[in-house]
């Protein structure tokens, strides 16, 4: 079960900036073998011995044991043979080859570049950049690594903080099927949905019997319930409350603004969605759920 590691080191060989690097020997005269972070330089040789066998010309199949016992040696949770996220191994390797090959011997301290929006993007990054390569100075840095901006705005004393952060690697959402009718792509969602007790409990369909809790049945009652929800992949929570209507049209009187969506971790509303946001900020391990609420939000959408 180590696919996760064949199909990333796959990917990491046909690197152009990254694997003539290391096939020139160059990584030789940057190894720093005193950098307590790092591996003190056996995990980048272990991969450049990976790579010329893989490139000499003498295999026509590669078991990389030698690398994967280095590995399992400073990354324990890759020693066995369980099946391990890919991204994970990926910035596991970067960040070992990144520690073992950085030109930085003794790394000064520094501070974050932080911009009011007042100066330009450009002289911040500019700043941070070299501030960055104040500390992280290796071959990953160069082929691997960028910045991200981030801008936040106090919504209080509308103070801004424009910032630009390193990054190795960036999480994408990729399509999971398309919608015939329209043309769009959607994904499933499972959410948890959490209707009012009332007389008249949550149902799926206008038409209900009776029920022993109260109310009409035939639908969710008052105890919450999980529900598979279609919802365009490039949507928003609006969206998502339109779908919780359509399979439940009586759920919030009808009016989507009664509804609230939220982010529960550890039997705790963690975060509440807007109704702009974009569902791409919902994963589908994330526990989300939907409450239905006896007023609506100051600007929510129905």
């Amino acid at each position: 079960n180590t696919c996760f590691m064949n199909s990333m080191l796959q990917c990491l060989a046909q690197a152009r900036p990254l694997t003539p690097y290391f096939l020139a020997n160059g990584h030789k005269a940057d190894l720093n073998r005193r950098n307590p972070l790092g591996t003190g330089g056996r995990l980048a040789e272990a991969y450049s011995d990976l790579l010329r066998k893989i490139f000499g010309g003498q295999y026509s199949v590669v078991v990389p044991k030698e690398f994967k016992a280095v590995l399992g040696k400073f990354a324990p949770q890759f020693a066995g043979y369980q099946q391990q996220d890919s991204q994970e191994f990926m910035s596991f390797l970067l960040d070992g080859l990144h520690e073992d090959l950085n030109r930085v011997q003794l790394k000064p301290y520094t501070e974050v570049v932080e911009g009011d929006g007042n100066k330009p993007d450009e002289e911040i990054a500019g700043e941070a950049w070299r501030r960055h390569l104040l500390r992280n100075d290796s071959c990953v840095v160069d082929a691997c690594q960028g910045l991200l901006r981030s801008h936040l705005t106090c919504p209080k004393c509308n103070h801004q903080s424009v910032t630009f952060d390193p990054y190795m690697s960036l999480s994408l959402p990729l399509p999971t099927a398309r919608n015939g009718k329209a043309g769009g792509r959607i994904r499933k969602l499972w959410v948890t949905v959490v209707p009012l007790p009332k007389d008249a409990p949550l149902s799926s369909s206008s038409s209900s019997s009776s029920s022993s809790n109260g109310g009409g049945g035939g639908g969710l009652g008052w105890a919450p319930a999980a529900v598979e929800l279609s919802v365009p992949l490039a949507g928003t929570v609006s969206d998502l409350r339109a779908a919780c209507l359509a399979k439940f049209p009586k759920l919030g009187g009808g009016n989507g603004g009664r509804l609230r969506v939220a982010d529960v971790w550890q039997n705790r509303v963690y975060k509440s969605y807007r109704s702009g946001e974009r569902l791409v900020e919902i994963r589908a391990s994330d526990e989300t759920y939907v409450f239905e609420t006896t007023l609506a939000p100051h600007g929510a959408a129905a």
